[in-house]
Order: C-alpha cells, then sequence, then structure tokens
C-alpha cells in the first residue's frame, strides 16, 4: 500500500500520469448510471411481477369462466337430453292418439253405414206401415161398406120375415 501512495501523491495534476479524480468522477458516474440502470431493471422486474400477476389473475378468471362454460355446457346436454326424452314420450303419445283416431274413425264409419243401413230400414218399415194403414183404412172402408150392406141385407130381412109373419096370422084370420 505504501507504494500506491507514493504513486497517488506523485501522479496527482501531472502529465503522463494516471488522473485519479477523473477516474473516481467517472467510476461514481458509472455506479450512479448502473444505480439508475438497476432502478429502472427492478421497476422493469415489478412491472413484469405485476403483468405476470395480473395474467395469472386472468388466467385463472379464465379457467373459471371455463369452468362455468363446461358446467353451462353439461346442464344444456342435460336439458337437451330432457328435451329429446319429451319429444320421444309425445311422439309416442302422438303415434298412440293417431292409433286411437284410427281405431274411432273406423267404428264411426261403422256407426255411420249401421246408422244408414237402420235408415234405410226405417224407410222400408215407414213404407210398408204406410202401406198397411192405407190397406187397414181400405178393409176399414169395406167392412163399413160390408157393414153397412149387412145392416141393409138384416133389414131388409127382417122386413121380409115381419111381412111373412104377418101374412100368415092375418091369412089364418081370415
Amino acid at each position: 500500500m505504501t507504494s500506491r501512495k507514493s504513486i497517488i501523491g506523485k501522479n496527482d495534476n501531472t502529465k503522463g500520469g494516471f488522473n485519479y479524480q477523473k477516474e473516481v468522477k467517472q467510476l461514481k458516474k458509472d455506479i450512479r448510471l448502473k444505480d439508475e440502470k438497476l432502478s429502472l431493471l427492478n421497476k422493469e422486474l415489478k412491472y413484469k411481477k405485476d403483468t405476470i400477476e395480473l395474467l395469472t389473475t386472468g388466467m385463472q378468471t379464465k379457467d373459471e369462466q371455463l369452468q362455468l362454460k363446461d358446467k353451462e355446457l353439461i346442464n344444456f346436454e342435460s336439458s337437451l337430453k330432457l328435451l329429446n326424452d319429451k319429444i320421444e314420450a309425445i311422439e309416442k303419445h302422438n303415434d298412440e292418439l293417431k292409433s286411437e283416431v284410427t281405431k274411432q274413425t273406423k267404428a264411426c264409419n261403422l256407426a255411420t253405414k249401421k246408422q244408414n243401413i237402420a235408415e234405410q230400414n226405417n224407410m222400408n218399415l215407414l213404407t210398408q206401415i204406410n202401406s198397411l194403414a192405407q190397406n187397414l183404412n181400405n178393409l176399414k172402408n169395406v167392412n163399413m161398406a160390408l157393414s153397412s150392406q149387412l145392416t141393409m141385407t138384416m133389414s131388409a130381412a127382417q122386413n121380409t120375415m115381419a111381412q111373412q109373419y104377418q101374412t100368415p096370422s092375418a091369412v089364418q084370420r081370415n
């Protein structure tokens, strides 16, 4: 160390010697620049850590959103399955209703045919009844005519008989 002091003492302000003050100033300036650079690097590091933290939080939020979407998808799939089951049940019920409508239509058509036949039979019976009623009226008229004729014949016969009975008794009196 003694040799340095002697060198430092000798070489201050000499032209050919080393200028330590200038070197110290430069070193201090370099240190200050390195400190500023280190400060900037620390700020950048903090910024990057904050960015990483924000990205991590964003990723967690996205993961939560994806989990919610997965749950929504599962719920949607369940709802879709329920709707498909309901559709199948409704289609089956529709098929049953169509089958029942077909049966009812056949029964209705059969009943309509039977009703038409019954109406035709009723019309035939009505025609026969009207014909019988006409025949009955004709028979009544004939019966009345015969009764009338019979009454007249009986009356005439009674008159004839009465005349015959009156004539023999009148003859015997004479």
